[in-house]
């Protein structure tokens, strides 16, 4: 563009030149001062009118360019935030109580542990039966995505039918918060056609659980362990589908948890007063929520942990491999890890 307008200018200023040397010569009778100033008047305004018109093309141009290093118009610049890796593995014990009959204990636990490791201790801790099945493998294992459980055929494998119902109800919810997609069910030789729970096991079973979305936390009053549980969705009745009788997204599903429609209670939301949800959108494998923190917001630290322990457990339902929290107030994102083998 410089180029151009440069040749513009030199080609101008030689045709007023030329014009005023052919007037000089035909014209002799007009005094030379005369011709200097007309001279200057013809070409003095060309070359200020292009000048300025360079000039502020030239403008523009530079400030484009600014705006775009800038990344003018953008939501944010990454650049001015700081990022937070949340150490540890999560582990998930699942309680009861007559009030709410399935309740979620969430913790991060900071000891070197596999998913193997997890699933088992949750299985395990989560195993309420007389018999203690859970207990009582011989042997355990997981592999990608599916998780192999050994049993002793010489016991007896016999369940009555709540105590069948609460066993598969903790492994379909377990094994589906640990990515878990099928399990085989053997005997401790490693074979199939095991009689378990009046049923012989000679097929893979898919993992199914029920379906959810979004998680409250529980009354300390109503909690068994008297410290912080967690209650999902479809368990309190809050809702879970949109319209078409679709499940949620997790922008819906974020927005609802922010609420509790009925009242007096066992638990409440886990998005305490003062924070504003921006957005909540899952993008590939992550789920991600920004929010503001009103000046007047004053949580507990237990408020704060409870926060991310909700969200932690509503993304697992989209299972995602990471959750970003992007504190918009205090420009930090903390990044949770979630379903990774």
């Amino acid at each position: 563009m410089k180029k151009m307008t440069t040749v513009v200018l030199l080609s101008s200023l030689t045709f007023s030149l030329a014009a005023c040397s052919d007037d000089d010569a035909s014209n002799t009778s007009v005094d030379s001062s005369s011709n200097e100033e007309a001279g200057t008047n013809m070409t003095e305004p060309v070359e200020n009118e292009e000048d300025d018109e360079s000039t502020d093309d030239l403008d523009n141009n530079e400030t484009e360019d600014t705006d775009n290093e800038n990344g003018a118009g953008e939501e944010d610049d990454p650049s001015e935030y700081s990022e937070e890796q949340v150490t540890g593995e999560y582990i998930i014990h699942l309680e009861r109580s007559e009030e709410l009959p399935l309740q979620l204990y969430f913790l991060r636990t900071t000891d070197e542990m596999t998913r193997e490791q997890l699933l088992f201790e949750s299985l395990t801790e989560s195993d309420l039966s007389q018999r203690q099945h859970f207990s009582n493998m011989t042997d355990f294992a997981v592999e990608g995505t599916v998780a192999n459980l050994y049993f002793d055929e010489e016991d007896v494998l016999s369940m009555a039918s709540t105590e069948s119902n609460q066993f598969w109800e903790v492994l379909h919810e377990l094994g589906f918060k640990y990515g878990i997609s099928e399990v085989n069910l053997f005997n401790q030789d490693g074979e199939r056609g095991l009689t378990f729970a009046e049923s012989i096991w000679e097929e893979p079973i898919a993992i199914e659980p029920e379906p959810n979305r979004g998680y409250y936390v529980v009354s300390l009053d109503s909690s068994k362990r008297g410290e912080s549980t967690y209650v999902s969705g479809i368990v309190t009745e809050e809702s879970i589908y949109g319209e078409g009788d679709e499940l949620f997204s997790f922008e819906e599903t974020i927005e609802t948890m922010a609420t509790i429609e009925a009242e007096e209670v066992p638990y409440y939301s886990g998005i305490y007063d003062g924070i504003e949800i921006e957005e909540a959108r899952i993008e590939g494998d992550q789920a991600i929520v920004r929010y503001q923190i009103h000046s007047e917001a004053d949580p507990t630290e237990q408020e704060r942990i409870d926060f991310e322990q909700v969200l932690q457990l509503a993304a697992l339902d989209f299972q995602v491999e990471e959750l970003h929290l992007v504190n918009e107030t205090d420009q930090v994102i903390s990044v949770f890890p979630l379903l990774k083998e």
